[in-house]
């Protein structure tokens, strides 16, 4: 081979590695940025989560349920939406007819934080 065929084929082979190697720092930089998004968005959740638990369980207090338990879980779907489901247990709310806890679920529901994809159902352990 001729030395100029040598030198276009090492020129074409350095310039697609470069390509390559451009196209795949890239594509690493849109994934980390990606991942961060998700990082915050979860970090934001967290504390409205927090911030709706610690409220249900000063509102149960104010009405007479002192230290009731309250527990969120969250199920996220692939979309990022949020289904929370709010379970509270206590005595008071055992002895309440099923019209009242409907209620009492209700003001619960006023609580809840407005986020778009979010949903919230509330239970309450009874004791049998």
């Amino acid at each position: 081979m001729s030395r100029k065929l040598v030198r276009n084929i090492l020129f074409y082979v350095m310039t697609l590695a470069l390509v390559l190697t451009a196209a795949l720092l890239v594509a690493f930089t849109v994934h980390s940025k990606e991942r961060m998004d998700e990082r915050e968005a979860e970090r934001y959740y967290r504390g409205l989560e927090r911030e709706f638990v610690s409220d249900v369980g000063e509102f149960l207090n104010g009405i007479g349920c002192m230290n009731s338990g309250v527990t969120l879980t969250r199920v996220v779907d692939g979309e990022g939406n949020r289904a929370y489901t709010v379970t509270v247990h206590h005595r008071k709310i055992d002895q309440m007819e099923q019209v009242e806890r409907e209620e009492l679920a209700g003001q619960m529901a006023a609580l809840s934080f407005a986020a778009e994809g979010c949903t919230f159902e509330y239970h309450f352990l009874l004791a049998e």
